[in-house]
């Protein structure tokens, strides 16, 4: 009788208490997919003319047989066509330059002046350009056909400085007069020069106890020097010698020139001058946590200035700026503004797993990831 009472017992419970039905856990939201990336095995540049058309220079040195890519989008990088790829030496290791100046002229170069190609038909067709040797160089082009070459020859104890310029897309270079810079063997002694036009250029320079830019008005035959004016006072010694300043110079599109160098406080200073050298006027500090070296130019006035996310803009040359967005992401933005509203960006991560690629429709507000070319 007990048994029969915990029987009937038990049945009631589970009359009163039925099983509920189980149900397949939810599954954890899915983490968002990060942008698409090149390896960070790979060095890349990019180079964009319009919002839709742009080239990429990939650079494997990784590998046991090193070599490297030229890909062009046609469509905002929805799609990467493979143009040329080509082995590439070791001694070619260094930074990358992809320069086009229009739809169909274009430079890429490798290590400096290293390994140097040109196309004539946007990229379908490159063709390897015979460069003078010369060790520590740096090639820059004003058009397709004008171009010049700045390096260093000769034993580190007795170095010198050679410029070379070319007037038929670099078929046949002759040599100028060696440019009036302090020869320095620690750091090469000159900085990337940069040519306007087939007459005007400008380089900055080691020179000791002042901070100077030099620029020329016939083609580097000869150079006129524009003392900067900041009081120097610390940097690199030669036996005892005055300090060195160093000092770089950039072109602003259109006319000016920036240059950056070095104060007497180790801080570093950017001045511009609109008048060919003859007046500087001295630029604040970089806005928030970016450097010089962040400004990119959208024109003359127009600049921006990105890192970190956060992206600041000046339209009166540097002389103020505005914060106008900041992308709460991991990715360090570095801009190539094609006008006031569109614009490309690398994509840096920290630390390094790779680049990205990302465009922007409103003047940088919002970036939009976009695909990246692949190597195969």
């Amino acid at each position: 009788m007990v048994l029969a009472l915990v029987v009937i017992a038990a049945t009631g419970v589970a009359y009163l208490h039925p099983s509920l039905p189980s149900f397949p856990k939810a599954a954890a939201p899915a983490k968002p997919a990060g942008p698409p990336l090149i390896s960070d095995r790979y060095q890349v540049a990019y180079d964009f003319l319009t919002p839709t058309l742009g080239w990429a220079l990939v650079v494997d040195q990784a590998s046991s047989s090193p070599q490297f890519w030229v890909f062009r989008t046609t469509d905002m990088a929805k799609h990467w066509e493979r143009q040329f790829t080509s082995p590439v030496s070791i001694s070619s290791a260094g930074r990358l330059k992809l320069q086009f100046f229009d739809r169909n002229n274009g430079l890429a170069a490798l290590g400096g002046a290293a390994a140097v190609y040109r196309t004539a038909d946007g990229g379908g067709h490159w063709t390897a350009v015979a460069m003078p040797k010369l060790l520590l160089s740096s090639v820059f082009f004003s058009d397709p056909r004008h171009g010049w070459v700045l390096g260093s020859t000769g034993a580190l104890d007795q170095i010198a400085f050679s410029l070379f310029s070319t007037s038929d897309g670099g078929d046949h270079w002759a040599a100028l007069p060696q440019p009036p810079m302090w020869s320095f063997a620690g750091k090469g002694g000159f900085a990337d020069l940069a040519f306007r036009r087939p007459s005007e250029g400008w380089m900055g320079g080691e020179t000791p106890g002042s901070s100077t830019v030099y620029s020329t008005i016939d083609g580097g035959l000869t150079w006129q020097a524009h003392p900067l004016p900041v009081t120097t006072g610390k940097g690199g010694f030669v036996g005892g010698n005055a300090p060195l300043a160093d000092t770089n110079v950039y072109l602003l599109p259109g006319a000016g020139v920036l240059a950056v160098t070095v104060d007497g406080s180790g801080n570093s200073v950017a001045l511009t001058s609109f008048d060919g050298g003859t007046a500087w006027r001295r630029l604040p500090a970089p806005p928030g946590e970016t450097t010089y070296a962040d400004f990119t130019f959208q024109d003359n006035f127009n600049w921006w200035a990105m890192r970190f996310g956060t992206l600041f803009k000046s339209s009166d040359a540097g002389q103020s700026w505005k914060q106008v967005a900041q992308q709460l992401d991991e990715w360090d933005f570095v801009p190539q503004a094609v006008d006031g509203q569109r614009a490309w960006a690398q994509m840096n991560s920290n630390p390094a797993n790779g680049t990205g690629l990302a465009t922007t429709a409103d003047g940088g507000l919002h970036w939009n990831p976009v695909s990246v070319p692949i190597p195969s």
